[in-house]
């Protein structure tokens, strides 16, 4: 089941899509392990002037796992990201601010192998400044 809702007031942009799945199959009536059934995005732009401000949220949740599997359940997890673009007036260069990951959230998802029962850790929280040179 999949369902979006889109919202504009002004120049303010919201949106928020999300996705329920009941079940997984490969196709032979096996479950395929650490598939989340459960995913919502939201995204928000806001414009102040020669600002712009965008905001997302992803939430990942009810993974499945078959009762076979060795592994760890991967756990529900909510991961954001802000960013922050000013394009001053007067002049030919526009800055960016990005935080990704920015609630720190600790995820990990299982390798491929169920041989290999160590999971990838998610990135931490970051921060990347941009610089572009605008062509008018």
């Amino acid at each position: 089941m999949d369902g979006k809702i889109s919202f504009l007031l002004d120049k303010v942009h919201a949106q928020v899509n999300f996705t329920q799945y009941f079940g997984s199959d490969d196709g032979n009536g096996n479950p395929i392990p650490y598939i989340p059934t459960t995913v919502v995005n939201a995204v928000v732009n806001v414009p102040f002037g020669w600002l712009n401000v965008n905001a997302g949220f992803n939430y990942r949740g009810k993974f499945t796992l078959p009762d076979s599997d060795p592994r760890t359940p991967v756990k529900s997890y909510l991961v954001g990201r802000l960013n922050v673009v000013a394009a001053p007036p007067g002049i030919p260069f526009e800055f960016r601010v990005t935080g990704r990951n920015i609630f720190n959230t600790k995820y990990s998802a299982p390798s491929s192998s169920i041989d290999f029962t160590n999971h990838f850790p998610a990135r931490k929280m970051e921060i990347v400044l941009g610089m572009s040179y605008r062509f008018n």
